[in-house]
C-alpha cells in the first residue's frame, strides 16, 4: 500500500456505495460485508451485510464464505468452519476455493487446532501460491503444529512476494483480526521465522 489511510477510506466508500446500490443483491452485499468487516474493521456492519445476503439468498456461496471469513477473524471459529464448509458444498468448483480453505484453516488456528489447520492451509497455498494471506496462514499453522521446516518455507514464499513484510508492519498488511487471535498469529509467524 502506498497510502493506507487513503486506500482504507476508498474501500469504505466503495463498500458503502455497493451496499446501497446492491441492497437486494446477495453477492454484492457479501463482498461489501467482507470489505467492511475485514479490511475496514467494522465487524458489526460487515456481519450485518453478510447476514442480509444470507437472508436474500441462503444458497449464495459468496455470502456463506464472507460470513465464515468474518467469524474466523472476529467471532466463533466453529461457526466460521460451518459457514465456509457450506460455501464449498454450494460451489465445489468455486474459483475462490483457496480463500475458503485459507479461512477454514485460520478458524482451526484460532481454535487452537493446529493439526487440523495446517493440511487445509497447505492445500490453500498449493491452489494459489501467490495469495499472501494463504502463505502466512500456512506458515502460522505449520509453526504451531511444530512443523518448522514447512513454516519457514511459507515465510520464504511470503517474503519473495512481499520483501518488506516484518512482524512490526504485519498489522498494516492483514485484515483486522480479534486482538487475541492476532497476538497468537504474530507469535506463530515469529516462530516460523518472520523477521521483527
Amino acid at each position: 500500500m502506498t497510502d493506507p489511510q487513503k486506500e482504507t477510506a476508498e474501500v469504505s466508500r466503495l463498500a458503502g456505495n455497493v451496499a446501497i446500490a446492491g441492497q437486494d443483491d446477495a453477492v454484492a452485499l457479501a463482498f461489501s460485508g467482507l470489505a467492511l468487516g475485514y479490511v475496514i474493521g467494522d465487524y458489526e456492519a460487515g456481519s450485518a451485510l453478510a447476514d442480509r445476503a444470507l437472508v436474500l439468498n441462503p444458497n449464495c456461496a459468496a455470502a456463506w464464505s464472507a460470513s465464515g471469513c468474518l467469524k474466523a477473524c472476529h467471532d466463533d471459529p466453529d461457526i466460521a468452519i460451518e459457514h465456509l464448509s457450506r460455501a464449498r458444498r454450494l460451489s465445489p468448483l468455486d474459483p475462490l476455493t483457496f480463500f475458503m480453505q485459507c479461512f477454514t484453516a485460520f478458524a482451526h488456528f484460532t481454535a487452537g487446532r493446529y493439526d487440523a489447520a495446517w493440511p487445509i492451509a497447505e492445500a490453500a497455498s498449493r491452489a494459489q501460491p501467490y495469495y499472501l494471506t494463504g502463505l502466512r496462514v500456512a506458515a502460522a499453522s505449520n509453526a504451531m503444529a511444530g512443523r518448522l521446516d514447512a513454516a519457514s518455507k511459507h515465510i520464504a514464499g511470503s517474503l519473495r512476494l512481499d520483501p518488506e513484510l516484518t512482524l512490526s508492519n504485519l498489522k498494516h498488511r492483514v485484515g483486522l483480526i480479534k486482538p487475541d487471535y492476532f497476538a497468537r498469529y504474530v507469535e506463530a509467524l515469529r516462530l516460523a521465522g518472520l523477521p521483527e
